[in-house]
């Protein structure tokens, strides 16, 4: 009798191991990769309005533990997408702002020096927002925009639809907010951590022998015919994310050159020049706020950059 006790109890405390908090902290590169994923599947028609079907969210978590061998819930979906749409109304937000300037080739929010330092006093949570490129802004938009895809791809108005970001936009944005800790799916809605696919469906029930619903059970068999496609999709962009920075074309890298040789009126030898050209190159954030800084930034970039080369060597 004790040796079923102990049994049970240790099935037990694997249960309890194994449930989900609803909480994930998420990598940068973790964050960037389900950005792509989410943004292509808007692409293929998997969202109407603000709610992704659940096949885009089941392959999302197919394709986390395919790439990152990381498990996943359809909460920490939801919670990251909640995540990204507030980074999306922050970034609205401050678009509109007074004062607030749009480079769209650089997709950068641009401010004034002077108004920017006095700004960042106070609103230092906006400080990764400004004057500077806002890391995959297109696809972000994807994401969070309400323009609904269209042709062969469109949904059925009649297709079960999955996890809901229905925010307002204009809401504001707390510096907790903007982390990559997601929040636990139960402090967003009324059905505590429940999965955004538990709710109750509010929808007339359908017959035994209705022809919609035998429809639905044909698509949830290609569902599952199509994981290869899905699996295919995130091996696709995973090539395409590890190859970002060999992709410039020969006119970034000219453009850059000439932008790096205007060291050279600071006082700065050719040597230097090419020695922070190189440098750029090699980095693809660094080198778009790069292109993005005014005068008397660069001249202060070039400072610390040749200060911390001279340490270096």
């Amino acid at each position: 009798m004790e040796r079923y006790n102990d049994i049970e109890g240790n099935r037990g405390a694997l249960k309890t191991t194994s449930r989900s908090s609803g909480n994930k902290r998420w990598t940068s590169t973790e964050s960037r990769f389900f950005i792509r994923f989410m943004a292509s599947q808007v692409e293929q028609g998997l969202k109407v309005d603000k709610s992704f079907k659940p096949q885009a969210i089941h392959g999302a978590i197919r394709a986390m533990k395919d790439t990152f061998g990381v498990i996943v819930t359809e909460a920490n979906v939801s919670n990251h997408l909640r995540t990204i749409r507030r980074r999306w109304a922050k970034i609205k937000k401050l678009k509109e702002m007074s004062g607030m300037g749009w480079d769209d080739n650089l997709k950068m929010i641009v401010m004034g020096e002077a108004e920017y330092i006095e700004y960042i006093k106070i609103h230092s949570q906006d400080e990764p927002y400004l004057n500077k490129p806002i890391e995959d802004y297109d696809l972000i938009e994807t994401i969070c925009g309400n323009d609904q895809a269209s042709g062969q791809y469109s949904m059925m108005s009649g297709s079960r639809i999955g996890t809901q970001m229905d925010y307002n936009s204009d809401q504001d944005v707390s510096p907790h907010a903007q982390r990559l800790d997601d929040m636990s799916f139960g402090e967003t809605n009324g059905y505590s951590n429940a999965s955004p696919f538990s709710q109750p469906n509010t929808s007339k029930p359908m017959s035994a022998t209705s022809p919609t619903q035998k429809k639905k059970q044909k698509g949830k068999r290609k569902a599952h015919i199509s994981d290869d496609s899905v699996n295919n999709l995130a091996s696709t962009i995973r090539d395409g994310f590890a190859s970002v920075k060999s992709s410039r074309s020969v006119s970034f890298a000219r453009d850059l050159q000439d932008e790096c040789m205007n060291l050279k009126q600071y006082g700065y030898s050719i040597e230097q020049a090419l020695m922070a050209y190189e440098y750029l190159m090699a980095d693809d954030v660094q080198a778009r706020t790069f292109f993005g800084m005014c005068e008397e930034f660069r001249q202060v970039w070039a400072s610390k950059f040749f200060s911390t080369i001279g340490r270096d060597l």
